[in-house]
């Protein structure tokens, strides 16, 4: 899944997304917070797998992860984060 990062208020990042119909027309937006490996953007560099802080507004790619141990208190629904994923060091980590 493709996303955007930022901040809520309380200074918490979050993935700002929303599924492919209605992000065409900027509706629908979603926000999930990071999981806490979620800490840094990850990328290849002359041959090396970089880390650097997150950035606002960042495009970013993520999967869902659903904490089925802990509970929304509001709607009883699972609580779920965005971990980020780097396919590119993905791929670069199974070549090496």
């Amino acid at each position: 899944m493709k996303g955007i990062l930022v901040r809520n208020n309380k200074g918490v990042w979050m993935v700002k997304w929303s599924d492919l119909h209605s992000f065409a027309h900027g509706t629908h937006w979603m926000f999930t917070e990071l999981s806490m490996d979620s800490n840094s953007i990850r990328y290849v560099k002359d041959d090396m797998i970089m880390h650097k802080p997150l950035e606002v507004d960042l495009d970013v790619e993520f999967e869902l992860d659903h904490q089925i141990n802990r509970y929304d208190e509001v709607n009883y629904t699972p609580i779920s984060y965005a971990k980020l994923i780097f396919p590119e060091v993905d791929i670069f980590e199974k070549t090496k």
